[in-house]
């Protein structure tokens, strides 16, 4: 429902009347199409409603919160809990010429105002904090200083018109609304392919388990009559499943068939316990499984930026040529990880001072080179100098690339393994 600008003013009057400054903002919750606060007054508890845009456009007072049914959450609702949640509601405003809402709360002892404004469909909002004098606008890309009156801060994204439109002949409760709501969003057709997924689901799995119990009714047959294997013939086969003997020697042969035989029976009783829990279905109504997604406000993002993106496309690693062998060393952590990524083979040798902070080194080696305590001083000498290091002695480890694991969300950091130690003296290079 979409409510215009007179049902706005006769929605805000009802709620400026029965909601008192003072009340803690409660939870705040979400379905696709309305967000609502909840409010604690003195014997009662109040849900403040206000729509999401595309067709649900207004502001609502309900006795209730969402049904679990219609809950969903996206970054809006985030949004809201972070800002506005734990606050005090203080008043709730409505521009003289549009549908502009403005809801004024305390939160940690600062004065903030959260602003909703319904435009071609779409709902704007805008964030004030008035005690940092600070404005976060949802079409702005970034906070800014605020030093004006907030009446105005829709004003750079509305025309400037009085409505004059009537009212509504009758404004539907929320209710009626969140009732609308289940109905087109909770439809049949999609709960019945949820059932049709799980009973394809529960089909698979049962044919897993009549192939693992053919399997495993051979398994005492197969240990009584084991004969050890030879190479050529080292692959035993049941149906889906087989096992290649890796051991040599009977005994070593029937333990490895023992295994693979308790590795089977393990996964039996996984897709047993798989179907069981299937077959009794969801612990909620089948409706809830559906993954809703929510009307998103209009709210502009920061594109990447292509300058950054060119920079990071720079070799950030430098090659140091030297007789028989180069030197690789990072000059970043973006650096490193090009390094090992560009540079690198997995049969080279990757160095790092130990436990300390330095420059990655890989050293590639050039056929008929080996790795010698000459070269690995001669790395160790460009690891300290690129690090700052002046010590006249320092610890180095290394490993080849192919022990190394990058740490995911950290740049340039790796964790290894089969890693060796070397202690380099410098004396002759410093």
């Amino acid at each position: 429902m979409i409510l215009k600008y007179q049902d706005l003013l006769s929605q805000v009057k009802e709620i400026q009347e029965k909601i008192p400054a003072g009340s803690p903002i409660q939870k705040i919750m979400s379905s696709t199409r309305y967000v609502s606060f909840q409010l604690r007054a003195p014997g009662k508890t109040f849900f403040l409603y206000h729509g999401r845009g595309k067709g649900h456009e207004g502001l609502w007072l309900g006795d209730s919160v969402i049904p679990s049914k219609l809950r969903c959450r996206d970054r809006y609702l985030e949004y809201l809990r972070k800002k506005v949640s734990s606050g005090v509601y203080q008043s709730l405003d409505i521009a003289a010429d549009d549908r502009i809402i403005w809801i004024t709360f305390v939160k940690q002892g600062e004065v903030c105002r959260l602003g909703l404004f319904w435009k071609g469909r779409s709902l704007y909002f805008a964030f004030i904090n008035e005690t940092t004098g600070k404005i976060y606008r949802s079409w702005s890309l970034k906070e800014e200083e605020y030093g004006e009156s907030y009446l105005v801060s829709f004003d750079s994204i509305r025309e400037k018109k009085i409505s004059q439109d009537q009212k509504s002949d009758r404004i539907k409760t929320i209710t009626e609304l969140l009732k609308d709501e289940a109905l087109e969003v909770l439809v049949p057709e999609s709960i019945n392919k949820l059932k049709k997924k799980r009973e394809k689901k529960m089909n698979a799995i049962e044919e897993d388990i009549k192939d693992l119990q053919a399997a495993l009714s051979m398994k005492n047959n197969l240990l009584d009559n084991f004969q050890e294997r030879k190479t050529h013939e080292n692959k035993i086969s049941l149906g889906r499943f087989s096992l290649k003997l890796k051991m040599v020697g009977f005994y070593q042969q029937k333990d490895e068939l023992f295994n693979w035989f308790k590795r089977l029976s393990k996964g039996l009783s996984h897709q047993q316990l798989r179907l069981e829990k299937l077959k009794k279905g969801p612990k909620h109504d089948s409706q809830t499984t559906l993954e809703l997604s929510a009307n998103p406000p209009f709210w502009r993002t920061a594109k990447k930026s292509q300058h950054n993106h060119s920079k990071q496309s720079e070799n950030q690693y430098i090659i140091i040529q030297r007789e028989g062998f180069k030197i690789g060393v990072g000059q970043s952590a973006f650096g490193n990880d090009q390094l090992r990524k560009e540079f690198a083979k997995k049969s080279d040798t990757w160095f790092h001072l130990k436990g300390e902070t330095s420059a990655h080194a890989i050293v590639k080696l050039e056929t008929g080179t080996a790795l010698t305590p000459q070269i690995i001083e001669q790395v160790g000498e460009v690891i300290a100098r690129m690090s700052g290091i002046k010590r006249e002695s320092f610890e180095l480890i290394y490993c080849q690339v192919k022990d190394l694991k990058s740490v995911t969300g950290k740049p340039g950091m790796v964790t290894y393994k089969k890693e060796k130690h070397f202690l380099c003296r410098m004396e002759n290079h410093l």
